[in-house]
């Protein structure tokens, strides 16, 4: 039995993303930003007072695991200062508003079937998003493979009809989607190990 009260340090900026993956949802949504909370611990999942909050800026090609390893360095050290306010009887516990309260739900494989009519900047999101797991997946002539890396592109003109393969390049496969296009950079074929996204992956001689 604690001789205060029991504490936890949860990877988003409460009551933003409740829930079992606050990484993966900030990045696939598209967030700019995004925090750590040190809370004390209630009964109703990730709904406890905030005792200390970190905020941490996302970058422009941060993917879930190395914004992860960021945000455990940081939830460490709020963790650590947390402690000692409780200590020092110095910290506030303020309830969380109930008006911006979401969830970021448990990760399924369904989350990573590409839909090509989605925008460039949406799946890219995603490949940012879903790693390690589950991936985002896709298929060409019939293969299944992993897009690992992705870059966001734009032509003047992109065609009318998402999921077009538009151009070859050595950087990789220009595909287009419901706006702008995606340049495929890297992926991982079905029962296949990464690699570069050679031509020659999907377009044999």
């Amino acid at each position: 039995v604690p001789n205060i009260f029991c504490v936890n340090v949860h990877g988003s900026l409460l009551p933003k993303y409740r829930g079992a993956a606050p990484i993966n949802w900030a990045i696939m949504n598209g967030d700019d930003h995004t925090g750590v909370t040190v809370m004390k611990m209630s009964s109703i999942l990730d709904a406890g007072e905030i005792i200390l909050q970190a905020k941490l800026a996302i970058a422009h090609d941060d993917t879930v695991v190395g914004l992860r390893l960021r945000m455990a360095q940081l939830g460490a050290v709020t963790l650590l200062e947390a402690l000692d306010k409780i200590k020092n009887k110095a910290h506030v516990l303020k309830r969380q508003d109930l008006a911006l309260v979401s969830y970021a739900s448990k990760l399924t494989k369904e989350l990573g079937h590409v839909d090509w009519k989605d925008s460039a900047v949406k799946i890219w999101n995603l490949v940012r998003g879903l790693q390690p797991w589950p991936g985002v997946s896709a298929s060409c002539h019939g293969k299944k493979f992993k897009i690992l890396s992705a870059e966001v592109v734009d032509f003047e003109s992109p065609p009318d009809s998402p999921g077009i393969v538009v151009a070859v390049k050595k950087e990789g496969i220009v595909v287009s989607t419901g706006n702008q296009l995606l340049l495929i950079t890297r992926v991982q074929p079905e029962s296949g190990k990464p690699m570069d996204c050679a031509p020659t992956i999907f377009f044999p001689s």
